[in-house]
């Protein structure tokens, strides 16, 4: 059985061996300000990419079509900048499940130069698309989440 960390205990997001689930994601022109490096709207991006190519596989396991994860709360710390053209590395990992939600960290790398460029954390509900509400997560579904960890 997984267990979770302690709470309020948290990883160094800014060290790449924190993580373990890597999405690649190249940084788009689009994603430029006027000062040419990645703006305030990339990274929430790049967190929602990572998190999805690694959530739903896990959401979806057995046929099923009816739990979805909504977003309720995300915080981001931009470290340094990223320009064009670039690879970003997200690093993600399910840091914790709780009753109906679950607590996610990303870690934000240039492929390139290996400097964390920003880190994040999301929190977000287990939905229940049939009855349009949060749910708690079944066993099965919480003991994969943790185990992504």
């Amino acid at each position: 059985m997984n267990q979770q960390p302690p709470e309020g205990t948290q990883p160094d997001l800014r060290v790449r061996a924190t993580f373990r689930n890597w999405t690649r994601i190249a940084v788009r022109y689009a994603d430029l300000d006027p000062i040419g490096h990645a703006n305030n709207t990339a990274m929430p991006m790049f967190f929602e990419e990572a998190r999805c190519g690694l959530i739903y596989p896990v959401l979806q396991a057995n046929g099923r079509t009816d739990l979805e994860i909504v977003l309720v709360r995300t915080t981001i710390d931009y470290l340094k900048e990223l320009s064009y053209p670039a690879t970003a590395e997200v690093g993600s990992r399910v840091h914790r499940v709780g009753t109906k939600s679950l607590h996610m960290l990303h870690g934000v790398f240039d492929a390139a130069s290996g400097a964390c460029v920003g880190t994040g954390e999301c929190t977000l509900v287990i939905f229940d698309k049939r009855s349009r509400t949060s749910l708690a997560p079944p066993d099965e579904l919480r003991q994969r989440l943790l185990a992504i960890g």
